[in-house]
């Protein structure tokens, strides 16, 4: 029953990203819509995936921890490059192997935070500060990349198509003009990363103290 509650959660997520309107709008209109919809993919999908194992799968899958950093962080990384990008937002094919990557590396990077197996889970101590700071860092430099460049999602939404008719709307009335939405893209992806990250280590420090013995 756990296990079909957290993967049913998984897939409504999926489905509320990218069979709604809210697909348009990150596919067409705004950067920080895909910006919500990398880190719910791989942040929030990918922890339902990880909570939602089977203890007795769990404990059998360990991943090195660099693989598992690595495995998280390229994905995050690599569809802010212009050509990627560009190719995810015109090709459906592009983007069912996009949300892949999103979601097994969101996976695999929190599974060693959150793995329903405890003797896997990684220590707080120096490992999992390291792992999280590493994060943290990267993360950042991925979003002075969207902020203070003028590449990555700022080219890809200078001229919508507009299929909802909203674009005044944004622009005027919200005063989501492309500049200032690669700006909000920009803080919304450094914002909510470090709001995981964080809370990812006080969860850590949190199991340590609550544990007698920390293994």
């Amino acid at each position: 029953m756990r296990t079909i509650l957290y993967w049913a959660s998984a897939i409504v997520l999926i489905v509320l990203m990218y069979a709604t309107r809210f697909d348009t709008l990150a596919r067409e209109y705004l950067a920080s819509a895909y910006v919500i919809r990398n880190l719910v993919m791989e942040l929030v999908v990918g922890l339902l995936l990880v909570e939602g194992l089977p203890r007795e799968l769990a404990s059998r899958l360990r991943v090195p921890l660099p693989v598992a950093w690595l495995a998280g962080m390229i994905p995050l990384a690599i569809w802010y490059g212009p050509p990627l990008l560009l190719a995810s937002l015109q090709n459906p094919g592009v983007r069912i192997v996009q949300a892949l990557s999103w979601v097994i590396g969101g996976a695999l990077l929190l599974l060693p935070l959150y793995s329903p197996a405890r003797e896997n889970r990684i220590r707080p101590v120096p490992h999992g500060l390291i792992y999280l700071a590493a994060a943290l860092i990267f993360s950042t430099l991925v979003s002075l990349f969207i902020g203070f460049t003028h590449y990555g999602l700022y080219r890809a939404y200078l001229a919508p198509a507009d299929t909802l008719h909203i674009l005044d709307t944004l622009q005027q009335k919200f005063t989501l003009t492309p500049e200032m939405d690669r700006q909000t893209a920009c803080l919304l992806l450094w914002v909510l990363s470090l709001f995981a990250w964080l809370w990812s280590a006080m969860l850590l420090f949190y199991r340590m103290y609550r544990t007698p013995e920390t293994k």
